[in-house]
């Protein structure tokens, strides 16, 4: 399967690449948001990072919902934003 692996941090991204590839998929390195975009054809699927250098990861996954629906899983380090305590 061809997967795009969207993550800056080249310790990261080379990892995912190396563990992906050992299993026999076709991982695709991109480092940007507007690489996603423009590559995102033929994907099997996208594991995406929120912290890109071009624009959040969010923003990007907004943008690529209207061109394909591809699935995505986020891998993040980003800490989820605190809700409220209860009443």
């Amino acid at each position: 399967m061809r997967i795009a692996v969207v993550e800056d941090d080249d310790g990261v991204g080379d990892a995912l690449v190396d563990a992906l590839t050992e299993v026999g998929h076709d991982p695709v390195r991109m480092r940007r948001g507007a690489d996603l975009l423009l590559g995102y054809h033929g994907m099997g699927v996208v594991l995406l990072d929120l912290g890109l250098p071009d624009m959040d990861g969010l923003e990007a996954l907004r943008k690529l919902r209207t061109l394909s629906s591809v699935p995505v899983v986020v891998l993040t380090a980003r800490r989820p934003a605190r809700s409220a305590p209860p009443r």
